[in-house]
């Protein structure tokens, strides 16, 4: 769908993989809609405003970062990082650190 400019929204700033946003930011990626939203005991991370660029059809939430510990086994997921850009910032770079660390 080409990149665009988003706000992604931290829903959970304390987890170690939010941390180095700080918060809410915007962000250059590609966005895609999901089949489904996840549900519980998957832990949404972050969302991404689907009002700030265009095309978005998923609906409210559109998580874009999510994890559970729940299931058997870890899972951590970040749809960030389709743009080359996203591999300059020491923010997302931090953030997949923290992942693997998780």
């Amino acid at each position: 769908p080409g990149t665009h400019l988003a706000t992604v929204k931290v829903q959970a700033t304390s987890h170690p993989t939010m941390r180095p946003f700080g918060g809410d930011f915007t962000w250059q990626d590609e966005w895609y809609d999901f089949d489904r939203t996840v549900t519980e005991p998957i832990e949404v991370l972050a969302t991404v405003e689907e009002s700030t660029y265009p095309g978005g059809q998923m609906g409210d939430p559109h998580p874009i970062v999510w994890c559970h510990s729940e299931l058997p086994g870890r899972v951590w997921y970040t749809g960030l990082g389709h743009d080359s850009s996203a591999f300059q910032d020491h923010r997302f770079i931090a953030h997949l650190v923290a992942g693997v660390q998780w």
